[in-house]
């Protein structure tokens, strides 16, 4: 029950929502709207969630209904759809301010679109991962730990995976750069 009290507190739990002087911050949006737009951000990154589930269902060769969308996109949904949603929405949270809810709200759109079909969908995400690196920039100004490095460096390999992704570009494999080493490992 005391984590509970923690979170509900906040400046207990991460120390992220204090100046650095140690004063408490005040919210810049009443609490009911900040809850209504994380709610509507985690239900798209649900979504995001359900498609690559169905999608990897029907690669492990279940007969669902074969969406190519979800199944051609099974991975894409579930890093930057589901989970960069999810962990840029905590992270928004943690930090506490408005800009930071950009990562998050990207990612879901992202994932909406690239289920869709609809263009745009890679560079939503890309963006969504852009501004997650913005957020850790700011987390290690106010908490350096290696914790807190380690994610970071995850919110820059996130943004460069989403690049060469969204510039049409293989990390591993043909024409790539790791293809010759990838040939010798044959």
């Amino acid at each position: 029950m005391a984590a509970v009290d923690d979170v509900q507190r906040r400046s207990g739990a991460t120390g992220l929502d204090v100046t650095a002087d140690g004063t408490p911050r005040q919210a810049l949006v009443p609490r009911r709207r900040q809850r209504r737009a994380r709610l509507a951000i985690m239900a798209l990154g649900m979504l995001a969630l359900l498609g690559a589930l169905g999608g990897g269902l029907v690669r492990l060769g279940w007969s669902l209904p074969n969406i190519p969308a979800l199944v051609a996109f099974h991975g894409p949904l579930m890093v930057a759809g589901f989970l960069g949603t999810v962990i840029g929405l905590e992270r928004a949270v943690a930090l506490g301010r408005w800009w930071a809810y950009a990562a998050p709200l990207a990612s879901s759109l992202g994932a909406v679109a690239l289920a869709a079909g609809a263009p745009g969908g890679p560079w939503l995400m890309t963006l969504g991962s852009a501004v997650m690196v913005f957020v850790f920039a700011e987390i290690l100004k106010r908490q350096m730990a290696l914790f807190t490095i380690v994610m970071a460096l995850g919110a820059v390999a996130w943004l460069a995976g989403q690049v060469f992704w969204s510039v049409g570009r293989k990390l591993l494999g043909q024409g790539t750069a790791a293809e010759p080493l990838l040939r010798s490992l044959a």
